[in-house]
């Protein structure tokens, strides 16, 4: 009977011991690696699977399997089943200690012997590739940095290139700084280290060029200035001009009007629109007093036309905006303009001017000019109504510098 030459193997032949020659089974390559696996029976298994003693699981290629009961060489498909490459089944009940091996054949692991692969490599780095079916060739390694490329053009389909997303080197513009071709790459914005405090401003010198121009004092204000490096400049405003400091609706008895801004040198006030369900007069308190001394005179007409002329002097009912004629009950065709000079001086009096129409007995009107007697500055101002209650008007504030 054939067996396996376990002392002098020939990879991929069977030995004939009674005639001393190997003999190669069919199907097996050569050059295929074979491994054995063992197992001593516990005693009454029909099957083999699993780990042996050496915890080397079965594996085997089937139909190339060769079975072993110590040491004889059962015949496939009679003794025994081998079909899923893992288990041998259909065994005769194995006493204990009895000694079974599966040799298996792996042709995965064949030698290479191509005279392609030891001639056509000529330095390091080469590659093989394929021309054609059945048809190796030789890639040289390309330039240091390159990359494997796709190029159906060249005769093994590969080509080394310069990668298309590599950033060679990175250079700065205006307004920045930094850069450079190699290793971490920093770059930083000029404009932003330029600044050195809360309100700076980057303002052009010239074409590309900018520099720093640090913020003005409070309330000056940025103009144009051909004279500096970056052609502008902070400065204090002028006198002149009027800015809105607020809106306010009338309503009731009375309307306060506070907190008003101290840094401009007059106050100009319009008030329009006054509607109260009661034919009254109106005055205007500053800062919410009615007994402030108030000189002044007034040139008044009231219908057909009449002309009044008074003068008032150490009024305590603070300034009159009707004082000759009430305002109609409905309607709202009236309106004032109320201007102080130097209202925020906390040392002198304040010049003030009131002029205004209105519709009531008849159509009327006043000019009232004078001065508030007082060193505080004007800081609020009233609206009050002698009787009933306002339901509309509007008081506009501005400031004047």
């Amino acid at each position: 009977m054939p067996t396996f030459n376990t002392t002098d193997p020939k990879p991929g032949y069977v030995y004939d011991s009674s005639n001393d020659t190997w003999y190669p089974l069919v199907g097996i390559a050569p050059a295929s690696q074979v491994d054995r696996w063992t197992k001593t029976a516990a005693g009454g298994e029909t099957s083999l699977s699993g780990n042996d003693d050496n915890a080397v699981s079965l594996s085997y290629t089937s139909g190339t399997e060769q079975v072993y009961l110590n040491g004889v060489l059962l015949v496939r498909g009679q003794d025994y089943t081998a079909t899923n490459g893992t288990t041998i089944t259909g065994l005769s009940a194995l006493t204990a200690s009895d000694v079974a091996e599966v040799v298996t054949f792996n042709p995965s692991n064949i030698l290479t012997t191509d005279a392609v692969l030891s001639t056509d490599f000529d330095a390091k780095g080469d590659l093989i590739s394929a021309s054609a079916a059945s048809t190796p060739i030789r890639v040289p390694v390309g330039t240091d940095g390159y990359v494997l490329k796709a190029n159906s053009a060249t005769t093994s389909g590969l080509e080394w290139a310069a990668s298309a997303a590599d950033i060679e080197g990175v250079t700065a513009g205006t307004g920045i700084s930094g850069g450079g071709t190699s290793g971490t790459v920093t770059i930083t914005n000029s404009m932003a280290t330029a600044i050195d405090a809360k309100g700076d401003l980057i303002a052009g010198t010239a074409a590309d060029t900018f520099s720093r121009l640090a913020v003005g004092t409070n309330g000056q204000v940025l103009t144009a200035a051909s004279g500096e490096a970056t052609g502008l400049q902070w400065a204090t405003p002028s006198a002149g001009g009027m800015t809105l400091l607020s809106t306010t609706t009338l309503s009731g008895a009375t309307t306060t009007i506070s907190s008003i801004d101290q840094t401009y040198t007059c106050l100009h006030v319009n008030i329009v629109g006054i509607v109260n369900a009661t034919r009254t007069k109106y005055r205007i308190r500053p800062n919410a007093a009615t007994n402030l001394a108030v000189y002044g005179g007034r040139t008044a007409n009231s219908g057909n036309p009449a002309t009044v002329n008074g003068y008032q002097a150490g009024s305590a009912e603070a300034i009159a905006m009707n004082d000759y004629s009430t305002i109609a009950a409905t309607g709202g065709f009236n309106c004032w303009t109320f201007t102080i000079e130097n209202y925020s001086s906390s040392s002198t009096p304040k010049n003030f001017l009131l002029y205004g129409s209105w519709f009531g007995d008849d159509e009327s009107s006043m000019i009232y000019t004078g001065q508030i007697r007082t060193s505080s500055a004007i800081s609020s101002l009233v609206i009050a109504a002698d009787a009933g209650s306002m339901t509309a008007g509007t008081v506009l504030i501005y400031g004047v510098k």
